[in-house]
């Protein structure tokens, strides 16, 4: 019997599938909804396969309210104040941070102060 060759792709898997990321499998999102009473950071799971790509400052994709939106990586963490089962993060849409600590806290300033909402600022 020959050996069989290694595999080039892994087999795709349903979001029943996936596992959490081992550190910091939380990620906070700033969401891109227009509505001031959702503007704040949500917590949602980061799966594995995107574990190092799902770091602050990058642009995601998520589900909310059954609608796939796109928000951004606040920070990561280890848990999650919601006490409900968190929705994963669907998939990284650019890797490279774009989003600086220091730029969301200025739009975070920037949107209290004018009433405005944070992903309108962004």
């Amino acid at each position: 019997m020959t050996a069989t060759a290694p595999r080039k792709w892994a087999p795709k898997l349903g979001k029943g599938e996936w596992q959490e990321a081992a550190a910091l499998p939380v990620a906070r999102v700033a969401v891109d909804v227009p509505l001031t009473h959702l503007d704040r950071p949500f917590d949602y799971r980061v799966p594995e396969h995107l574990d190092a790509a799902a770091q602050p400052g990058v642009r995601i994709r998520v589900r909310f309210a059954g609608q796939a939106l796109d928000g951004f990586v606040l920070e990561r963490v280890a848990g999650s104040e919601h006490e409900g089962k968190l929705a994963w993060v669907d998939k990284v849409v650019s890797a490279e941070p774009v989003l600086s600590p220091e730029v969301a806290a200025l739009c975070r300033a920037v949107a209290d102060r004018y009433a405005g909402v944070f992903a309108d600022v962004v």
